[in-house]
């Protein structure tokens, strides 16, 4: 099944897969209750993956979702 938002629309608030915990409110990420010291691009990759286990992003994507849409690198 495949999930589609519209504009505007957010995602949950947090998403929990196995023993990893990803609270985008806090913008924390935690394995087994430990908190991962992430930085923002880290988290964005991470929040990206989670939101859509199993998808295979091209190279233009990952860019995309870590650095944004403008980033000429």
């Amino acid at each position: 099944m495949v999930l589609r938002r519209m504009p505007g629309e957010r995602g949950p608030d947090m998403i929990t897969l196995g023993k990893l915990t990803v609270n985008f409110l806090k913008h924390e990420a935690s394995l087994d209750g430990k908190v991962i010291p992430l930085t923002e691009i880290e988290f964005k990759l991470l929040g990206a993956l989670i939101r859509e286990p199993g998808r295979v992003f091209s190279r233009a994507e990952i860019i995309d979702k870590a650095l944004g849409y403008g980033f000429e690198g």
